[in-house]
């Protein structure tokens, strides 16, 4: 009995830390799967596609909508919603976020061109123990690092 109490504690922090680590990750490859496919709405409907976070955070999803009268905001009346992720992500905090993302949204023209004007942003996401970030450019390319990297 006291092996298996010794070998339970051992395993329950190792497998709270993997599962942690596990929700960063499909935070971080969920939203640049989000982020490609809105880009590439966008450059095929040659129309603004935005991605937007779901209430105050990004860590309770977002959806993804063309943008048919080109005022970013998302009018149920007139825009389309091409895909929504309603995930809430609670071991999760956004601990920095710059460029239109710290406004709550994320645009691409038709151009496939990303921020409308901005020179980019960054969206850092971290679970306590490790954060990721994920990065664009004006250019339309998104990319996530490991926060602190020498490429980060």
């Amino acid at each position: 009995m006291t092996l298996v109490a010794i070998l339970a504690g051992i395993a329950v922090p190792s497998f709270s830390r993997f599962r942690s680590n596990a929700e960063l990750s499909d935070f971080v490859s969920s939203f640049i799967a989000a982020a490609n496919s809105a880009r590439t709405t966008a450059m095929k409907q040659g129309k603004n596609v935005v991605i937007r976070r779901n209430g105050n955070s990004w860590t309770s999803g977002w959806f993804v909508y063309i943008d048919h009268n080109w005022n970013v905001n998302f009018d149920a009346a007139g825009d389309e919603i091409v895909f929504h992720r309603e995930q809430t992500y609670s071991g999760l905090t956004i601990s920095r976020a710059t460029g239109t993302l710290d406004n709550g949204y994320l645009v691409f023209s038709g151009a496939g061109t990303a921020g409308l004007g901005a020179v980019g942003g960054t969206l850092v996401v971290t679970n306590g123990e490790r954060s990721s970030s994920v990065k664009y450019l004006a250019s339309g390319r998104i990319r996530s690092c490991r926060t602190g990297s020498v490429d980060c």
